[in-house]
């Protein structure tokens, strides 16, 4: 309903769902969530960030994790999404708790975009001048708008496994 649509955009600045991931909402929460208020996981807030950008902030838990999942499954364009500073959530994962990120989680965000439309637009959107990678396109192939970083140098520096820096 129209009502339920505005109740669930925002609490004092922030989306429910927001308020959800930052509360560690169980999956059934999250998801019911993505579905009424689907608008909710492509609002970014002043600086860029999408709630997976939040998502990925928080310290490894298994409550984090699930966030993650349903996000990156409701909305996987967000995987290329970057923030003012040209961060995508991927950044954010390995910029915070690197050390204590595992394989698995990572390679939530390098999965293959290339046949999704919504993130294929967004890339050629943010990179007008280059072509689409044949091979796969995800979010370890973009870099930031600082240093031109990608995440596997932000997991180099922040200390992340060997393991982690394999999958990227």
């Amino acid at each position: 309903t129209p009502k339920l649509a505005n109740d669930l955009k925002a609490i004092e600045g922030q989306s429910v769902l927001r308020t959800a991931i930052a509360a560690g909402a169980p999956k059934s929460v999250l998801g019911a969530l993505c579905h009424l208020g689907p608008e909710a996981l492509e609002a970014a807030d002043a600086s860029g960030r999408l709630p997976l950008h939040l998502a990925c902030r928080y310290p490894v838990a298994s409550t984090v994790n699930v966030a993650m999942q349903v996000l990156i499954a409701a909305y996987p364009a967000a995987l290329l999404h970057r923030d003012e500073q040209g961060r995508t959530p991927l950044h954010y994962l390995l910029w915070y708790h690197a050390p204590q990120r595992k394989p698995e989680t990572v390679a939530l965000f390098v999965k293959n975009l290339n046949h999704n439309e919504t993130a294929v637009k967004l890339y050629q959107q943010q990179f007008p001048t280059q072509v689409l990678p044949q091979q796969k396109l995800h979010a370890a192939l973009v870099s930031d708008n600082l240093y031109g970083c990608f995440p596997l140098h932000y997991a180099a520096v922040h200390g992340a496994s060997l393991a982690v820096l394999t999958v990227l």
